[in-house]
């Protein structure tokens, strides 16, 4: 079984600030190092930021200054420190990172760099970092990477070298036969040209293009390409930047690098037909100046956590992705006045499993910040599925601060009425449940579960099973009720209820002579056999 995935999501009562500028809401700094004898370029001295986390829980966090990569220990428990650095050789502003296994990998995007590929072993940390190689076989620079770790790939956007004729949107690579050295696949042109950033899963790539809008591809093991579909006029469209796709990879949050310009949330569970649901964006010194940059989201579970110029680290629920609520956020660069030029937050590291977040301040250079909410459970995902004779109810839920005692799987024949049937154990790791004796027709499954003296409940689930001899009771004069065929297995009961609870039960084969006394009305009937099948049929008793 797949262990619970434990992630949080804000069902705060959020305050409203009436005051002016406030620095954070449910966040505090851990750690920063700003380190001001390093070199600077226009005033700019730190770039982007990743994370690192093992088994034994030791969580790394490096960032990128000109012309160097630091690398800090921050686990937890641990007061946090830099214990290595490496200089690659080049001088840039534009440093990126990403990671698949124990290995890092790092571009550079600045007219005359030549970095290439340069690969680091991260497994030793924090004690050491190995550097592996560089190859600048392929290319010089480039101006974003991402791994797509279901199929080992590694994808580089805006590929060049220095000759000032050689450009590439994609550059596709192998990390499966020796992840320390990257085998190029395919130097790819799409149609949407240059290429800023991307996003990728399973091999369908969220291409962020610029000017040109946004194309979704499938791209397969020998680099070559579908065009899935594109978005190349929106409102508030702006220079499309960078995307991130939700756990249930039915949303896409992009973020428009230009002034004025919100976030836009798109359902893009039908590629070809790309539909924005909602536009929002931070904007701490409101009401005098709205106009601020978004310039990387990420999805943790339903949080959308983006680094914004000058108001630091934003992070929204999504849950309802028709309206995303902020939550929290820290100002990195607290004494901005304005949203001209670029200052504070490049990049944000939300996915440690202690739930801190390493981000980097392109002035301010790296922190550390913690969420200060206790935070309640949240449904990561909830389906039913009919297998055979059986309906598998699978869960993946947060239980890291799950206050109650259990949480209950109930069942309801419709849709109104639920029972308990199950329970489960917050100590447990159990993802799974099987109902054995689901009922001929509908059968309705949700999950509910009391916190904070508040009862709460998960999205209805219903799997139908058909009525294959199509058994139903047939109202006969005098209250009297007949079976239209003879079962194939025995009855066990037949249970008439209304919508609270069971007014009386039979076990009557054929014929039942319903009470006298029982008021007029809509019923429901639930019938059960020998053999586990059910079935629920309404019942209107009227007078005849």
């Amino acid at each position: 079984m797949a262990l619970l995935r434990i992630f949080i999501v804000f069902i705060l009562g959020l305050f409203v600030i009436n005051n002016g500028y406030s620095q954070s809401l449910n966040m505090s700094k851990l750690y920063q190092y700003d380190n001001n004898s390093l070199p600077t370029f226009s005033g700019f001295a730190y770039s982007d930021i990743w994370g690192y986390y093992t088994q034994d829980g030791k969580e790394i966090a490096f960032i990128g200054s000109l012309d160097s990569i630091h690398f800090f220990d921050v686990t937890p428990g641990t007061t946090p420190y830099q214990f290595d650095s490496y200089a690659p050789g080049g001088r840039s502003l534009w440093r990126e990172f990403k990671t698949y296994k124990n290995f890092a990998y790092s571009i550079v995007d600045q007219g005359g760099t030549s970095e290439g590929l340069v690969t680091i072993d991260l497994q030793y940390s924090p004690d050491s970092i190995h550097y592996v190689g560089r190859d600048d076989t392929s290319f010089h620079r480039a101006h974003m990477l991402f791994v797509d770790t279901l199929n080992g790939h590694l994808f580089l956007s805006g590929a060049s070298r220095n000759n000032g004729s050689e450009y590439w949107d994609l550059l596709m690579y192998d990390l499966n036969v020796d992840p320390s050295k990257p085998i190029l696949i395919k130097k790819i042109d799409l149609p949407g040209n240059y290429v800023h950033d991307m996003f990728v899963n399973n091999d369908t790539v969220f291409c962020s293009h610029g000017t040109n809008g946004l194309y979704i591809y499938k791209v397969n093991n020998l680099g070559n390409y579908t065009v899935l579909g594109s978005i190349t006029t929106y409102p508030e469209q702006g220079y499309n930047h960078s995307s991130w796709i939700s756990p249930d990879k039915k949303y896409l949050v992009w973020a428009d690098e230009t002034s004025d310009k919100s976030l836009k949330l798109a359902d893009v569970s039908n590629p070809a037909s790309i539909k924005i649901v909602s536009l929002f964006r931070s904007a701490l010194l409101s009401p005098t100046y709205t106009n601020s940059i978004a310039h990387n989201p990420y999805y943790r579970d339903s949080l959308i956590i983006v680094s914004y110029y000058h108001d630091g680290v934003q992070i929204w629920n999504g849950t309802d992705p028709m309206n995303p609520i902020k939550v929290a956020y820290y100002d990195t660069e607290p004494n901005n006045t304005n949203y001209n030029g670029y200052a504070g937050a490049w990049g944000v590291y939300p996915f440690f499993p202690s739930g801190n977040m390493a981000v980097s301040d392109i002035t301010n250079g790296f922190f550390l910040l913690s969420i200060d909410a206790a935070l309640p459970l949240e449904i990561i995902q909830f389906e039913a599925e009919k297998i055979d004779e059986n309906v598998t109810l699978r869960f993946e839920l947060n239980l890291s601060q799950f206050s109650g005692k259990n949480i209950e799987i109930q069942k309801s024949f419709d849709g109104k009425n639920f029972t308990i049937i199950a329970s489960i154990i917050p100590s447990t790791k159990q993802d799974q449940f099987i109902d054995t004796a689901p009922s001929l027709g509908n059968n309705y499954y949700r999950l509910h579960w009391l916190e904070n003296g508040k009862n709460n409940y998960s999205n209805i689930k219903v799997v139908k099973f058909g009525n294959q001899k199509n058994y139903h009771w047939v109202l006969q004069a005098n209250k009297i009720l007949r079976l239209n065929q003879t079962t194939e297995s025995r009855i066990q009961s037949v249970r008439f209820m209304n919508l609270d609870k069971v007014i009386f039960e039979s076990t009557e084969e054929t014929e039942i002579q319903i009470p006298k006394n029982l008021p007029y009305g809509m019923y429901i009937l639930q019938t059960t056999l020998e053999n586990g099948q059910q079935w629920i049929q309404k019942l209107n008793l009227q007078e005849n």
